[in-house]
């Protein structure tokens, strides 16, 4: 079993270290993901006339911002993304441990954080969420906690430590709230739900791919109804799940046919009448998708250039923000018939 979860990450090209524990005659892994992010399966193909050239008419590109370095507004891996009441933009800046703020037109406001262990620190940050109240919830991954900061970066608490109990982290990755502030927090195989402070409420899921089971889950989203929405990476498809973590359905490559194959899906987020987007890592062109909430295929679109990994919904607007883990940036999408681009 660890050789075959082995080679799934292999094949997600993802730099890992594997350290085996057992617990009641039962092995477990934790992974240790790197900074170094996976690059898609099939590469896109080079083609410099097709760049920012939305490939339906449904959404076009509006604007990027961001480039590599240490300095106000640039950007070493960007994963995460997230975007708050006054449609400002919060990017996890993986490889310089920080936080940095924008507005919706990509102008820097602010940062915090670097690399360590204290309050405000990180280590390998993954994903962000933010709640009704314009908090910030960071997955701290190597430091197997969560963070949580007001809208200016001050530190308001943190939860976690490394193991496989409840309130405990293997690396945890994405995260995300729902409309009673309640947390959900990838980790590894199964998802976890906490209080806004961060009690424990419950747990679901476990390694495998039958219903309600995950292969190495990326992204998670929560929408009006507080369903939860989980991009099962490994086993290529998106599940749905109430609040509890019951399973609901599920769609992909195994899909229906109204349904186009998802492979490698990474990023998830909610967006208006609960319609969810889907950033894939592996096509030959690395789509954005859009479902409804059971999973029926609306549209998709991208560029040519284009390397999706965190993506964040306008609930306003409707404008679909993606991190570009790959040229360091951030690129704006607009519904086509959208009057705020």
């Amino acid at each position: 079993m660890v050789y075959n979860h082995c080679i799934t990450l292999i094949t997600l090209s993802i730099l890992l270290t594997v350290v085996v524990f057992s617990f009641h005659h039962h092995t477990h892994i934790a992974i240790a993901f790197k900074a170094t992010p996976p690059p898609t399966s099939k590469q896109p193909p080079s083609n410099e006339s097709k760049i920012n050239t939305p490939t339906t008419n449904d959404y076009v590109f509006v604007r990027k911002w961001g480039s590599q370095g240490t300095g106000d507004g640039q950007i070493v891996i960007p994963i995460g993304v997230a975007i708050d009441s006054s449609g400002n933009v919060y990017v996890v800046d993986n490889g310089n441990n920080r936080i940095q703020k924008f507005d919706s037109n990509g102008k820097f406001i602010t940062k915090w954080g670097s690399s360590g262990t204290g309050e405000g620190q990180f280590k390998n940050p993954w994903g962000i969420t933010i709640d009704s109240s314009d908090n910030v919830y960071v997955a701290d991954s190597d430091n197997n906690r969560i963070q949580k900061f007001d809208s200016n970066g001050n530190f308001i608490t943190k939860w976690g430590s490394f193991g496989p109990g409840d309130a405990q982290f293997q690396m945890p990755k994405d995260i995300a709230v729902d409309s009673s502030g309640n947390v959900y927090v990838i980790d590894i195989y199964r998802i976890q739900k906490f209080t806004s402070n961060g009690i424990f409420i419950t747990k679901f899921g476990s390694r495998g791919s039958d219903d309600g089971q995950f292969n190495i889950p990326w992204g998670i989203a929560v929408d009006s109804s507080d369903n939860v929405y989980v991009a099962d990476t490994g086993n290529n498809r998106t599940q749905k799940f109430d609040s509890n973590g019951k399973f609901i359905t599920k769609w992909g490559a195994q899909g229906t046919e109204d349904v186009y194959d998802v492979y490698d899906p990474i990023g998830i987020a909610a967006g208006s009448s609960d319609n969810m987007y889907v950033t894939e890592l592996g096509t030959s062109n690395s789509w954005v998708q859009k479902f409804d909430s059971n999973g029926k295929f609306i549209t998709k679109f991208g560029s040519s250039d284009l390397k999706p990994y965190g993506i964040a919904v306008n609930q306003k607007t409707g404008n679909v923000y993606t991190t570009d883990r790959e040229n360091s940036h951030v690129q704006v999408f607009a519904p086509s018939n959208s009057t705020s681009k």
